[in-house]
């Protein structure tokens, strides 16, 4: 992912309160050009600003690489809140552009945890919004993001950044990047039912839609749940798909010209499509046996290619054209294991995550020492007779006819175990111990 770069003006002199440090001069070379003041910081290092109300420290972005590995970067151009120490915040709440001179991009762990305030602003240079950030906010209702016509920001939303904020109703993004929602972002939001946001995403397990019913304990999708997704990018829905259409949730993605004339979908999918925002007279398919259209919905019955020729109200016509994808994988294992690599018995190879199929992964899988990795083995087999082999570093501790395989990082270094899937094909598992 980019980030756009931000630049401050040098505040100097600045006492630090409380366990913190004065932050070092700095005499520039010339005497024209003043230096941002987030290039003083030290990586790692936690701040108090002048006011005492705010922590801070270098950003830590998070950024993906293919099949997504997740890793991060520390900017030099913008810092987290790690914490807010005010006043117990009530009304409209409007997250600082800066603090110490020092731009604000992102929002850290727990920084607002338990406030009463009912809505949230938040400008247009916040990247990232990290694990219960805003967790518990009982009172929120609105979360804002300014910037409404090309919000350049928010990239990523964390682990129960929004979880159990039961009154919060409004939440739309209009963004023209894809936004990552990490596992249960937005669950126990039951008042939560309209999701609307301008970009293609992609939503992790529960991150939208789920709440814990109190009488039974169990999860429950939020009643007439309504999203509309802007973007086409379908296939990036990972592992809250087959909750939503098997509950009859419908989701509708607006096309545009700029997004061009071809989709990626998955199998399963159900949905609508609006052209420039627009409902369609009437649309066709190609080949009805991957994609059929009924009463306004769009229907991935299997892989393959079709061509839609949408005719508008004045009759003009736009052809988009959709390539199926199998969807892979078993649903059993979305819901148990939605963020983890699994073993593939049709494609004889490991992957990541098992909704999207087809992702081959890196070529050496991270384990810290002392840890257990858990990768979920799916595929149509008549049986399962699994042999294992470990090796010194790592050592497999899975029973033969485990549908999990769960191996135990012993000492730092680089190796590699092996599965023999079902007698016939041996799949080599690399491995890096941290």
């Amino acid at each position: 992912m980019k980030f756009k770069r931000l630049t401050s003006v040098l505040l100097s002199g600045v006492m630090m309160i409380g366990s913190a440090a004065v932050l070092p001069s700095y005499v520039s070379a010339d005497e024209n050009t003043e230096p941002s003041r987030v290039s003083q910081l030290e990586e790692g290092k936690v701040y108090t600003d002048s006011s005492g109300k705010y922590e801070y420290k270098l950003a830590v972005y998070h950024i993906y690489e293919e099949c997504l590995v997740e890793s991060s970067y520390v900017s030099h151009d913008s810092i987290q809140i790690v914490k807010y120490n005010g006043e117990k915040i009530s009304g409209t709440y409007t997250l600082p552009d800066e603090i110490d001179g020092c731009p604000v991009g992102e929002v850290g762990k727990n920084a607002f945890k338990n406030q009463s305030f009912n809505k949230v602003i938040f400008h247009k240079g916040i990247k990232q919004i990290n694990k219960k950030a805003f967790y518990n906010c009982k009172k929120l209702k609105t979360v804002d993001f300014k910037g409404t016509e090309a919000y350049e920001g928010l990239s990523f939303v964390g682990e129960e950044a929004f979880a159990n904020c039961i009154k919060l109703s409004k939440l739309r993004v209009n963004n023209k990047q894809g936004i990552i929602f990490k596992k249960k972002a937005l669950y126990n939001c039951k008042n939560l039912n309209t999701f609307n946001i301008d970009s293609d995403c992609e939503l992790r397990s529960k991150a939208l839609g789920f709440y814990r019913d109190k009488k039974t304990g169990k999860d429950k999708l939020v009643k007439d749940l309504k999203v509309k997704l802007n973007g086409t990018a379908f296939d990036a829905l990972a592992n809250t798909e087959s909750y939503f259409y098997n509950c009859g949730v419908t989701w509708t993605a607006n096309i545009t010209k700029t997004d061009g004339v071809y989709g990626l979908y998955r199998e399963g999918y159900t949905f609508k499509m609006l052209y420039n925002g627009e409902k369609p007279k009437s649309i066709k398919s190609s080949n009805k046996k991957v994609i059929r259209v009924k009463n306004g919905k769009l229907y991935c019955l299997k892989t393959g290619k079709a061509k839609l020729t949408f005719t508008m109200k004045d009759n003009s016509e736009y052809v988009y054209k959709l390539d199926v994808g199998f969807m892979g994988g078993d649903s059993e294992y979305g819901d148990k294991f939605p963020d983890v690599v699994y073993i593939d018995k049709y494609k004889n190879r490991h992957n990541y995550d098992n909704d999207r199929g087809g992702k081959s992964c890196p070529e050496y899988l991270p384990i810290k020492a002392g840890k257990v990795l858990k990768l979920p083995i799916v595929g149509k087999v008549k049986s399962i007779k699994n042999k294992y082999k470990s090796s010194d570093k790592a050592k497999i501790i899975s029973n033969p006819d485990d549908k999990v395989l769960r191996i135990k990082g012993l000492k730092k270094g680089k190796t590699s175990v092996k599965i023999r899937i079902n007698g016939i094909k041996t799949i080599k598992i690399k491995l890096k111990i941290k």
